[in-house]
């Protein structure tokens, strides 16, 4: 027990020293926020909760839907508080049944990215979808691979 003691002090008087613990560089690239990590906030109060994620420091966010705002309203909300969108998750029915709509939304919050974080099994609809998307020339979403 007494070697513990010992070794543990010396841990703790080590970066008092000057002797370098796991000292790691800045990774230099801006880290954003998946606004779905915030969900419950969300259901609560969305202008509060975007001006939480202003006080974090935070910039740019991944959306998951809005929360109950018109899709319009909520990029000004963003807007409003120099949050920007750079990504988002649309569910698989939303890419297979109303494509249209996924790209009006990503062109409305100048998405560079789009995604679909699940898809219950996979289905002929997939190279349909796939086929589809990369066949639409959008100029702000650029996320499919170029092969299934």
């Amino acid at each position: 027990m007494k070697l513990l003691s010992v070794v543990l002090s010396l841990f703790a008087l080590a970066p008092a020293s000057g002797f370098r613990t796991n000292q790691r560089k800045p990774i230099g690239a801006p880290i954003g926020l998946q606004l779905y990590s915030l969900r419950d906030q969300f259901k609560a109060d969305v202008p509060r909760t975007l001006d939480q994620v202003r006080s974090f420091g935070i910039k740019y966010v991944e959306l998951a839907g809005t929360y109950g705002v018109e899709p319009q309203l909520f990029s000004a909300e963003l807007r409003a508080r120099g949050l920007r969108a750079i990504s988002a998750h649309f569910s698989y029915e939303q890419f297979r049944d109303h494509l249209d709509d996924v790209i009006r939304e990503s062109n409305l919050f100048e998405l560079q990215y789009v995604g679909c974080a699940w898809i219950e099994r996979h289905t002929r609809w997939m190279k349909k979808l796939f086929g589809k998307w990369r066949q639409c020339s959008i100029e702000r979403v650029k996320c499919l691979p170029k092969t299934i």
